[in-house]
């Protein structure tokens, strides 16, 4: 009976004890999971940044992630405490772009680069001491995109840069004596300045033969070598109403590019007064426009698009190139900081960097300019000014 007894009251007390230990167990599960979707040091990979709010500071933020001050300064590239509504705060140290270990050379004879796999914008323009925004204007560059076997011209016609001098055993003569009367057929790849030096011409006169406004050339086109040579593309014997429409149609061909957004799908970069215009400046093109403002205040895309450049420029100093639909690419130099990294996706608006005065600027302004295939056009045309 004693015994019967001792084995109920040790399996009553092994089944509160069981009990209990579940009970236990619960608590620390839930008291865990719940920590887990409360605890905003928990960052999931997914949410590796904050887009700021109205009225939230940096310190809010530093608490509410439980991340220290400092270290989201570095994360971020801020130079003090202000932020922005709009402004993405990441969480995450930058991954610094990959070092470019590569060895200076000089313009080639033939004034431009053929892009190997696995090249960049930035390496070819390390490798000749370039400037991208340069190499974008030499190119007109529709996308940052470019692809093995692509030429990328070096340089333009208007300005100098060191080369090599020609050796004495390259020639043009045989060439030049089958040009009399002759056209060249484009082939994909080829570039104007190429053409020029095949039969020992030069890039101007080309231009002159063939009615060109640019260098952009078209795989398949037929271009004059002489002032003899005719490019078959109608009947000799036409109407002069024919002559005058096709003339029309090539007037359209070389017109301005039509610019795909009005002046209310952007907004300005910063609001400010217009330092500097565009057009000729100092006996250079001035691609863009200089709008001045405060040291340290916010500089906006003025589009969504995709960040294909962040990073320092030698004369521009801090430089955002921002690549957008239908053929658009927008650029944001001279910038104190950059608050964006390479291939973030951006939305109209949101603060990219801020004003500065990094690279040949005397002033605190952004030097802003818009692209479109290619073709740098004023600002004034297309932002609501």
């Amino acid at each position: 009976m004693k015994l019967k007894a001792k084995k109920v009251l040790m399996s009553s007390v092994f089944s509160v004890k069981t009990k209990f230990i579940t009970f236990i167990f619960f608590v620390l599960i839930y008291g865990n999971f719940y920590t887990l979707q409360s605890n905003p040091s928990y960052i999931t990979p997914s949410k590796k940044y904050h887009i700021v709010k109205r009225d939230e500071t940096l310190y809010t933020i530093s608490k509410k992630y439980n991340i220290p001050l400092k270290k989201i300064k570095s994360y971020n590239n801020l130079q003090n405490d202000k932020i922005f509504a709009g402004q993405k705060i990441y969480f995450t140290p930058r991954i610094p772009p990959k070092r470019e270990f590569v060895t200076k050379r000089k313009i080639p004879l033939e004034k431009y680069h053929t892009v190997k796999k696995g090249e960049t914008m930035y390496r070819i323009s390390k490798m000749y001491d370039l400037e991208i925004i340069d190499l974008m204007e030499y190119n007109n560059l529709e996308t940052f995109n470019i692809k093995e076997g692509q030429k990328i011209l070096l340089t333009s016609e208007n300005k100098k840069v060191s080369s090599d001098k020609p050796p004495k055993t390259v020639t043009h003569k045989k060439v030049t004596k089958n040009k009399k009367g002759k056209t060249h057929t484009v082939k994909k790849g080829e570039t104007l300045y190429a053409i020029a030096e095949m039969y020992g011409m030069k890039i101007a006169e080309l231009k002159s033969l063939n009615n060109l406004k640019n260098n952009s050339l078209k795989a398949g086109q037929k271009l004059n070598l002489t002032p003899g040579a005719k490019i078959a593309s109608s009947p000799a014997k036409s109407s002069g109403t024919n002559k005058k429409s096709s003339n029309k149609k090539k007037k359209i061909k070389s017109s301005d590019i039509k610019n795909p957004y009005s002046k209310s799908d952007l907004c300005l970069p910063v609001k400010g007064k217009i330092l500097s215009e565009f057009g000729l400046r100092n006996n250079r093109q001035h691609k863009g426009i200089d709008i001045g403002a405060e040291m340290g205040e916010p500089i906006k895309a003025v589009l969504p698009g995709k960040v294909v450049f962040a990073g320092k420029q030698r004369g521009y100093g801090n430089v955002i190139v921002l690549e957008h639909d239908n053929y658009v690419m927008t650029v944001y130099a001279h910038n104190e900081s950059n608050l964006v990294r390479l291939g973030d996706m951006t939305e109209k608006g949101q603060p990219i960097a801020t004003i500065g005065k990094t690279g040949n600027a005397s002033a605190p302004h952004v030097h802003f300019e818009y692209r479109l295939k290619g073709k740098a056009i004023n600002p004034r045309e297309v932002l609501p000014l």
